[in-house]
């Protein structure tokens, strides 16, 4: 992969520990990660997911052999070994973790730390029909969700990781009732496309509530 993407993981959190996995990210990794090229462009806790606890966070890359150098980097170093056994305690804080390679439809939006709360929403696609999704996208989902006043953070095109074809949305919302508002818009349309008869776009998907994690990445 030659192109700048962006890794998405999520890391599910053992039971209970949730703030053990904020501290390790705000305190050893701050400078661990930058160390070995590794800056995220933001990250979360999860405050509802099918998951929690879990942490998500979402770095970009120029290609995938500046990925492939920085965690090898990385995974090497005798410090992430310490910061691992020391910060992991009697049990692994990390469970399990998954990573998806995505690529930005949208430019990155930023604003995460200004939101009461950010949304991944992972969402699959009709299979074959990649311009008709990305009309949809441009010309109705985007308006209506920006139009009920989310910030859309970034949107991306899943590359590997996931069910295919599917997107990534990372939205913010500074109330529920925000979000409530803007995902009845959306069902609206769904609702009335259907009706006129017009082919189903955007299928199933997965949500995930998040509480941003301020990090200064040193």
């Amino acid at each position: 992969m030659d192109d700048p993407f962006c890794e998405l993981r999520i890391y599910r959190v053992a039971a209970g520990r949730a703030l053990d996995m904020e501290a390790r990210v705000q305190g050893d990794l701050r400078t661990l990660f930058p160390k070995h090229g590794i800056r995220p462009l933001a990250g979360w806790s999860t405050m509802v997911s099918p998951i929690s606890p879990s942490f998500i966070y979402l770095t970009p890359w120029g290609n995938m052999n500046q990925r492939s150098a920085s965690w090898a980097g990385f995974y090497s170093d005798p410090a992430w070994a310490e910061v691992r056994n020391r910060t992991n305690g009697s049990s692994e804080l990390v469970e399990s973790y998954e990573i998806m390679f995505v690529r930005a439809i949208t430019p990155w939006g930023g604003q995460a730390e200004a939101c009461a709360f950010s949304e991944l929403i992972i969402q699959t696609c009709a299979i074959g029909k990649t311009m008709a999704v990305t009309a949809e996208l441009n010309l109705r989902t985007l308006p209506i969700l920006e139009g009920a006043g989310a910030r859309v953070h970034g949107v991306f095109d899943m590359l590997s990781g996931r069910q295919l074809p599917s997107l990534a949305f990372l939205l913010g919302w500074d109330s529920l009732d925000q979000r409530s508002a803007a995902l009845a818009g959306l069902d609206e349309r769904v609702q009335a496309s259907r009706a006129a008869g017009d082919p189903v776009l955007l299928e199933r998907a997965e949500q995930h509530l998040m509480r941003h994690l301020p990090v200064d990445w040193a």
